[in-house]
């Protein structure tokens, strides 16, 4: 008397989420977003020259290390660490104000307002400088004891410190060449930023590999090289700029000709994007 009905409307109701990754709707769109589109040549365009500026900056710098550490000597090595340890965290509560002035000075240059895009970059220039200024007062006085504190012997703590004073001036100076390769990269020569990135690690691991196969050297002459470097593609990168014409329309204005401060908007916005990155 009871007999079992067969729902013959098995398959009319809502189907389970899965069966979306068997339809032909969600393989249309993964054939989408696999072509290669306008979107994507963009993400390549972008993607590669970051992509190798890198990879060969790193391994350049690793080249570096190692002439330190075989020709120039262990402590000499430590000391490089140690002292760019110090500077690590000395300014990465300002790194946020780096990462944020990528993000500003693109909306900045997508709404072509270029004057803005040149205070956004003045701003962190300075608020980078103020900030680590205070720092290079602090370790003057108190890195040898530091140094001790962390365990390090007399040797390392006096190569150390007297490596220290060139870093600290390089890290003071290096922000301008670093703030126009920001704004070469938003407004779209991130290929002669990338390339000239790696010809300056290229340039840094060949001057301190000729060196130190031909004289003695320490590390103090290292940070020599190091600031005379930066100085040295930072007349190459402004002479380049300059004559092709890459900034123009406010650009410089921006940079040079006025007091970012002032804009209070700006300050505002920067900030408001720097908090979270420090975080």
């Amino acid at each position: 008397n009871h007999v079992k009905k067969i729902d013959v409307n098995l398959w009319t109701g809502r189907r389970p989420w899965y069966f979306y990754f068997c339809s032909g709707g969600f393989w249309h769109k993964v054939a989408k977003c696999a072509s290669f589109d306008k979107e994507m040549k963009g993400l390549f365009k972008l993607a590669i020259p970051f992509t190798s500026y890198s990879i060969l900056s790193n391994i350049l710098d690793l080249m570096e290390v190692a002439v330190i550490g075989h020709l120039i000597g262990t402590e000499d090595l430590t000391a490089y660490y140690l002292v760019g340890f110090v500077i690590s965290i000395s300014t990465m509560w300002v790194d946020g104000i780096w990462s944020a002035v990528y993000t500003a000075c693109g909306h900045a240059v997508g709404a072509e307002q270029y004057k803005l895009a040149g205070q956004y970059v003045q701003m962190v220039t300075i608020l980078y400088q103020v900030w680590f200024l205070p720092f290079c007062v602090f370790w003057w006085f108190y890195f040898e004891d530091f140094v001790l504190w962390l365990g390090f012997d007399e040797e390392v703590k006096d190569i150390a410190a007297t490596y220290a004073i060139v870093a600290f001036v390089h890290t003071i100076v290096s922000p301008y060449d670093s703030a126009l390769h920001y704004l070469l990269e938003v407004t779209g020569r991130e290929v002669y930023s990338s390339v000239i990135g790696v010809l300056g690690s290229a340039a840094s691991f060949g001057a301190v590999l000729g060196c130190a196969m031909t004289w003695d050297i320490t590390l103090l002459h290292i940070g020599y090289i190091h600031l005379a470097l930066e100085g040295i593609f930072l007349a190459i990168d402004l002479v380049v700029v300059l004559n092709a014409g890459w900034l123009k329309g406010g650009f410089w204005r921006g940079m040079l000709g006025t007091f970012s401060f002032c804009n209070f908007r700006a300050v505002k916005n920067i900030f408001r994007l720097s908090i979270p990155l420090n975080l």
